[in-house]
């Protein structure tokens, strides 16, 4: 699937309200382009909303748009807690 830009782009088939999107962000180097969602979804239309999660999505550009080449869902919060003291550690490296 072509996308014709990324600022028109829609996450997930959501017809059923199952995911919102909170955030999003784009890297952009050359012909390539990183995309950050930060979302969160629910089991069914009765149940409440799950904590954020953060998807990341890889794009090349390709003539007419956009193609997703590769994507990491970060899906269970245990994730996000290790990628997230990952990224506090950054700090002990910063002069």
């Amino acid at each position: 699937m072509i996308i014709p830009s990324l600022d028109d782009l829609i996450i997930g088939d959501d017809s059923e309200g199952l995911i919102e999107e909170l955030g999003r962000d784009f890297i952009y180097a050359g012909g390539w382009c990183t995309a950050f969602f930060l979302i969160r979804t629910k089991r069914d239309s009765e149940s409440s909303w799950d904590k954020p999660l953060l998807w990341v999505h890889r794009y090349q550009k390709i003539q007419g748009g956009w193609k997703l080449m590769a994507k990491v869902h970060l899906t269970h919060e245990n994730q996000m807690k290790a990628l997230q003291a990952l990224l506090e550690d950054l700090s002990k490296y910063e002069d």
